[in-house]
């Protein structure tokens, strides 16, 4: 099965409750719900990743049953740093069926004044909607697969950097992350012949990569991201017969 990378929770999406907007010296908090932006269907969700700038101070991910009834808590970040984002993976797949009225929603909290010592603004000012790091940006990737009977017994934990899924025994690295001018992509996997792409938020592919030097079974190479404009990128390492996808933000 192939292994998606998709930003479910997107700030353009007509999903969020109003214009991510923060006014100087205010602290806001936004909501966020699943559209059906593709066809509806049985997925299971194996990771969460969430993607603010500066000012964000907290995020909480998690999925209602329809009606309401039942919260399924995916994430709670109670004190964000824009430094150290990653993204999370879940102790076991997590089935979400859209089809059938289960929604995933988030919130998210931005503190505008000046009691945020990583406001870049002194004195605060309004910030919006925007690319650039002193802009904000709410974003929530899932990574997600189609469902199987079976899947929530699969235990992920434990299985950093392999994918129990194909058995593959795949791990790939990105430092620095933000990057500015260079991004060294490291990948540990049991093939020698592979590329890798540098693909937008929206599917264009920026740059290809036949790449990488050999240190036993892990390839490295540097990657000159000084050309592309700032924002989110996705880096996808594809050996054919496997595809492992991960997110950087280009500053």
């Amino acid at each position: 099965r192939l292994v998606k990378v998709d930003p479910i929770l997107f700030h353009y999406w007509p999903s969020i409750n109003a214009t991510l907007f923060i006014p100087a010296n205010t602290i806001k908090t936004f909501y966020e719900k699943s559209v059906p932006l593709f066809s509806p269907g049985d997925f299971s969700l194996l990771g969460v990743s969430p993607h603010c700038h500066l000012i964000g101070k907290t995020w909480s991910v998690y999925m209602t049953s329809p009606g309401n009834a039942d919260t399924t808590q995916l994430l709670c970040i109670p004190n964000w740093d824009f430094h150290w984002q990653v993204g999370y993976g879940f102790k076991n797949l997590i089935h979400w069926n859209s089809s059938g009225g289960y929604t995933l929603r988030a919130e998210a909290t931005y503190d505008n004044t000046s009691n945020n010592p990583n406001n870049p603004n002194n004195p605060p000012l309004d910030i919006s909607l925007g690319e650039s790091t002193t802009d904000e940006m709410m974003v929530v990737f899932f990574t997600y697969l189609d469902y199987l009977p079976g899947d929530e017994d699969i235990v992920l934990e434990g299985n950093v950097g392999i994918n129990p899924l194909l058995n593959q025994s795949t791990s790939l690295r990105l430092f620095p992350n933000p990057a500015i001018d260079q991004l060294q992509v490291s990948a540990t996997l049991p093939v020698a012949d592979f590329k890798i792409n540098v693909i937008s938020t929206i599917g264009v592919t920026m740059k290809t990569i036949a790449a990488a030097t050999k240190s036993n079974s892990t390839y490295t190479t540097n990657i000159d991201v000084s050309d592309l404009a700032p924002g989110i990128y996705f880096i996808e390492l594809n050996s054919g017969a496997e595809k492992v996808v991960k997110k950087f933000v280009k500053q």
